[in-house]
């Protein structure tokens, strides 16, 4: 076993280290031709320019993520970071530099921005000639995808919060049910919530839910058991899902009538969304 052991160990960090060929040939090709962003650099996009000197230009992006999104370019080809040279520290000092002169002019330099150099394959670099992504106008969240830390042995304190969170509203609506207090129910859901009773169509928005669960036409619902299981929650960035079941047991009266139900097993999803306040919502409930 030690003997098969030790040339995986050996090998392993050449793994990580080793790009896709693929890549390393899209690299080649666009390295052996003119730089992405050459055009620009010879004046013949002048509207898109933000801001030049010698060493460097800014420009708008083609395809701004964010409010305020610019690509801060020096003037020289430089392919990725790693290739940078000691020659070079004035160039990446003025990217920096014009970057705080663009933050400012643009005003987001006291709310906070976001500076990015994406290098070789594992950050997404597509373009071989190094250029800083400036962005701000909007939290921009969190640095990078957080999947790989959330769902490791030691998820962050901001992701258990947010599940702790959906625990909450998951078990606030039963209890509104119980209490039977439409309003807080009804202030679990975002406007344009969707309800999925099986067998129907679709029931769409605060007001048609509102009309769904309680008609202004004289009945009542009472529930006298809501047992309910959470089973499953996962949640990737501002949503999350709920999967459990529910034992159900209600009163319906209407006209002097009343029809009883009792211990009815349903299977139920739940979707919720972060609002901007931080509380999570439901944006979709199905059941069977």
């Amino acid at each position: 076993m030690k003997r098969c052991l030790v040339p995986i160990l050996l090998l392993f960090p050449l793994l990580l280290s080793a790009q896709s060929e693929a890549y390393q040939k899209r690299k080649a090709e666009q390295l052996a031709g003119r730089s992405p962003f050459q055009d620009e650099i010879d004046g013949k996009y002048p509207g898109r320019i933000v801001y030049e000197d010698d060493l460097v230009l800014v420009l708008n992006s083609f395809a701004p993520q964010a409010p305020v999104h610019v690509l801060i370019i020096p003037r020289k080809r430089i392919p990725t970071i790693n290739d940078l040279t000691d020659a070079d520290s004035t160039v990446i000092a003025r990217m920096f530099w014009a970057a705080k002169k663009i933050a400012r002019e643009r005003g987001i330099a006291e709310t906070g921005y976001r500076l990015a150099i994406n290098t070789n394959e594992d950050s997404g670099q597509s373009a071989f000639h190094i250029h800083m992504h400036l962005l701000g106008g909007m939290p921009t969240g969190p640095m990078v995808d957080q999947r790989w830390r959330n769902l490791g042995p030691s998820p962050g304190g901001t992701y258990r919060r947010a599940l702790d969170s959906v625990r909450t509203a998951y078990a606030n609506y039963h209890a509104a049910w119980l209490r039977a207090d439409s309003a807080a129910l009804l202030r679990l859901f975002t406007p344009d919530a969707v309800l999925m009773p099986p067998g129907m169509a679709p029931v769409t928005g605060l007001d048609a839910i509102r009309q769904h669960w309680f008609p202004a036409d004289g009945s009542t619902t009472t529930i006298q058991r809501f047992d309910y299981t959470l089973d499953e929650l996962k949640l990737d960035g501002n949503v999350a899902y709920v999967r459990g079941t529910s034992i159900l047991s209600f009163t319906y009266a209407k006209d002097g009538q009343q029809t009883v139900k009792t211990d009815i097993p349903n299977n139920r999803l739940m979707v919720f969304e972060r609002q901007d306040d931080g509380r999570w919502l439901i944006t979709c409930n199905m059941w069977n």
